[in-house]
């Protein structure tokens, strides 16, 4: 059996190195680390090779992160037996050692079985990364009460067993899934959810092992995070556009549903507060919802402690958080209005 890494890169100079030593130091690496460097104009290519990697090149590509993914696919997918696996992750992500340790053994069950890794960001003093460390620590406790199950393939860290990607493959040419491209529809700007979706139709789970985490730069600015979100809730709801009304899709059409519920709700009671100040020169305190309020704000402190003492701090003082949620609500409405124009999205590298 088989393991084959591919780390697609797009001058990444700066982080292959170390990404390339993380997969080296696992307690089972793979057989082979392949980069992919796509109309790379830095020196990405020697510090891997430098690593230990091998190095392919794209030529001509113009489908972004899907298209060098579908080039090299394309080179390795023919030496390889069914029962091997393919892993795929981004070029800024470090694995814990002994992630494919555990993804072997989630996937040795079941071989309609994919599994990625659980966000995870460094630790940071930067008030917006310890949000998103929140984020991820609340996402991952989310997948632990799913009993490892997890919504979306993410892109940072996936491994897939060989047959299953041919399956992605001749599905995607017979027509049983929509989109273009071998594996990676190019014409998704995220193509790990459209992937996801693609699995979940064929009858695929997709699974993300306690410990299991891929440890990825978080985006240090507002407008690389506004950047970031842009493109992935765009692309989430394009790509549920295309696939419609289906029992795979009626879940995150759902879940969507709730953001803009949020939204309004958030709303409503900025306005009731508003009312009360206004008329009464006062808000009125109930007790039980205080109660019940500090209840919450302890939940939440609990839920964010993969994320430390600062992100406990952070989620105990709560007002930032709710800050966050508002920026992802605007995110989204945003999105939305970006999708509806037509217009081609533009693609991130994040």
């Amino acid at each position: 059996m088989k393991l084959i890494a591919l780390t697609p890169a797009h001058n990444e100079a700066d982080y292959i190195g170390a990404t390339v030593d993380a997969l080296l130091a696992q307690t089972r690496p793979p057989d082979e680390i392949i980069v992919v460097c796509d109309n790379c104009t830095d020196n990405t290519a020697v510090i891997a090779a430098k690593h230990g990697a091998s190095v392919v090149t794209t030529v001509g590509n113009t489908g972004r992160k899907a298209g060098a993914l579908n080039f090299a696919l394309a080179r390795v997918l023919p030496d390889l037996e069914d029962t091997d696996y393919v892993f795929i992750q981004d070029a800024d992500t470090v694995l814990v050692p002994n992630f494919f340790e555990l993804a072997f053994d989630c996937m040795a069950t079941d071989n309609k079985i994919v599994v990625c890794g659980r966000y995870a960001a460094k630790p940071s003093r930067n008030p917006l990364i310890i949000l998103q460390r929140n984020e991820f620590a609340r996402d991952g406790r989310m997948t632990m009460r799913r009993t490892e199950r997890t919504h979306i393939l993410v892109g940072t860290s996936t491994m897939f067993p060989v047959s299953t990607l041919r399956h992605v493959s001749r599905a995607r040419e017979a027509g049983e899934i929509p989109g273009s491209g071998y594996v990676y529809d190019p014409d998704s700007v995220t193509e790990d959810f459209r992937l996801t979706l693609d699995l979940k139709t064929l009858g695929y789970r997709t699974m993300s092992p306690n410990g299991a985490e891929a440890i990825t730069d978080a985006m240090p600015t507002l407008s690389m995070l506004w950047a970031q979100r842009i493109r992935w809730m765009r692309g989430g709801i394009e790509d549920l556009r295309l696939y419609g009304w289906t029992p795979v899709t009626r879940g995150f059409h759902l879940r969507r549903a709730y953001i803009v519920f949020g939204a309004v709700s958030l709303l409503l009671t900025a306005t009731v507060m508003t009312a009360s100040v206004l008329e009464q020169g006062t808000i009125q305190i109930s007790v039980p919802w205080l109660i019940l309020t500090l209840i919450f704000i302890m939940s939440r402190v609990v839920e964010v402690r993969r994320a430390g003492k600062l992100g406990m701090l952070v989620a105990a003082i709560m007002l930032p958080e709710i800050g966050y949620n508002i920026f992802h609500q605007v995110v989204f409405i945003a999105a939305w209005f970006k999708s509806l124009s037509r217009k081609q999205a533009e693609w991130v590298e994040t």
